[in-house]
């Protein structure tokens, strides 16, 4: 991603299955069903500058489904004013705002919180006004490398970008990055090292 003359340039990868990418190429990308526990509010969802995030985001969606996943990578420009950044000291303390007013509205109507942070969360994405069309924030995730990291404070993360206006998308700036083949998923063993490997001198 790179902000320039007050624009972000978004380079984002999404994962889905190869049919549904397909019909993304034929047409354009559409909001899914509405969830309550989104990480970012209703919209859709790309990893930025990480392929293969996408990529390993797909594969239990194949898994669920049976079939081959794809990985689509699509290039959009914005104006920042459209853009709540929640890495940045300025977005997140907007969105502090937006939760202040979502909590004065809730006490006003007698309305209980019972939600737990993601639900609470996707509820005042929800919230921020329609002229923001783009919202982005680093979430932690998980890998299978995240144990060997531990001692050097280093964990796998991903990098969200939620577009709530799919209208800022064109098909023409869309290709498939790369095709995830189900059968590949199935034969694939997951890699074990033999030996952890130590920068101590042995005696």
């Amino acid at each position: 991603m790179v902000v320039q003359n007050d624009k972000y340039k978004i380079r984002g990868y999404h994962g889905t299955l190869l049919e549904r990418a397909k019909k993304i190429l034929a047409g354009n990308y559409k909001i899914g069903h509405k969830r309550n526990d989104h990480w970012l509010g209703q919209g859709v969802y790309f990893f930025r500058e990480d392929y293969e995030q996408a990529r390993s985001w797909t594969i239990p969606i194949m898994r669920r489904n049976q079939k081959d996943g794809a990985v689509l990578i699509t290039t959009f420009s914005i104006d920042s004013d459209a853009v709540m950044d929640l890495d940045s000291r300025k977005g997140l303390s907007d969105f502090v705002k937006l939760k202040e007013r979502y909590h004065e509205f809730c006490i006003k109507n007698k309305i209980e919180i019972v939600a737990n942070e993601n639900i609470l969360r996707c509820a005042i994405c929800d919230e921020i006004p329609k002229e923001i069309k783009v919202i982005l924030r680093t979430f932690q995730g998980n890998a299978w490398f995240d144990q060997s990291l531990e001692e050097v404070d280093l964990s796998m993360h991903g990098k969200q970008v939620c577009v709530r206006d799919v209208g800022i998308l064109n098909t023409k700036q869309t290709n498939i990055k790369g095709i995830v083949y189900y059968n590949d998923i199935l034969r694939k063993r997951k890699y074990k090292p033999k030996k952890e490997f130590s920068l101590e001198k042995s005696d």
